[in-house]
């Protein structure tokens, strides 16, 4: 084989690697999620609005916290999310699981919003081994859906819960 020969197969075989086909067929990891909110709906109202990098909650002034998901608008038909929830230590306290129906958004184009699909979950504080343990600090929990890692919502939130 001459090395002209060789040089035309490989450009050849570039090209054809470099066809639109061939990168469709390649699915690129997307998330199914926007993001996780935490929030106390039976907290005081705050005061004062202070700049935290972390959701702060006092344990001695909430019932429970409210573990909130947004959806992307693409998901469609029944899905399963969990809501895995580790304490300071990084131990696994509690996986909250919910089953989410999305259906497809009616294409009005008049409103060029789309629709805010959001699942949530209610995590009891008071009462609970959070504060019977003092289970204080920094708290963290990810969303994963349909029971696949590689399906995670995003990255993971941490948040603070004070006595």
């Amino acid at each position: 084989m001459r090395p002209t020969d060789l040089i035309l197969g490989c450009c050849a075989s570039l090209l054809v690697l470099a066809a639109p086909g061939a990168a469709s067929e390649r699915k690129t990891p997307t998330s199914a999620c926007a993001g996780i909110q935490v929030t106390a709906p039976d907290a005081p109202a705050p005061t004062k609005r202070k700049a935290k990098k972390k959701p702060t909650f006092s344990a001695s002034s909430i019932l429970d916290l409210e573990l909130e998901v947004a959806l992307s608008p693409a998901l469609k038909g029944q899905r399963r999310l969990e809501l895995k929830v580790y304490t300071p230590k990084g131990h696994l306290y509690q996986t909250l699981s919910t089953t989410v129906k999305t259906n497809a958004a009616s294409l009005d184009r008049r409103k060029r919003e789309s629709p805010k699909r959001t699942a949530a979950a209610m995590l009891p504080v008071a009462g609970t081994t959070i504060v019977t343990s003092s289970l204080y600090g920094e708290w963290k929990v990810e969303a994963i859906l349909d029971g696949e890692r590689e399906t995670t919502c995003g990255k993971p939130l941490y948040f603070l819960i004070d006595p």
